[in-house]
């Protein structure tokens, strides 16, 4: 996260004892939340996947990946059978 969660709170609370120590203990979970939220987002895609993201591409269109297989060699394998089922009919999807 860009801005740590005791910015948000007002001065007087920041003098408390208990609120920053709430800060502390809660800003990993908030940090943890942002990062699987960015991963979640690059997996929508294909071209920008990692290796999870690309894994359940793999386990959706059926794909056994080789065990010499780059990251990129398996995108490519994706996108290829991604594109091997066009055109898309509004029945199929």
């Amino acid at each position: 996260m860009r801005k740590k969660l005791q910015e948000y709170l007002p001065p007087i609370l920041l003098s408390t004892y208990e609120f920053p120590l709430l800060c502390r203990a809660e800003q990993p979970e908030l940090d943890a939340l942002g990062a699987a939220a960015g991963e979640t987002l690059k997996n929508q895609f294909v071209s920008t996947a990692t290796e999870r993201g690309i894994a359940r591409y793999e386990s959706i269109f059926g794909i056994a990946p080789r065990d010499t297989d780059t990251l990129e060699d398996r995108r490519f394998r994706v996108l290829t059978k991604g594109n091997a089922q066009l055109p898309y009919t509004l029945r199929r999807l």
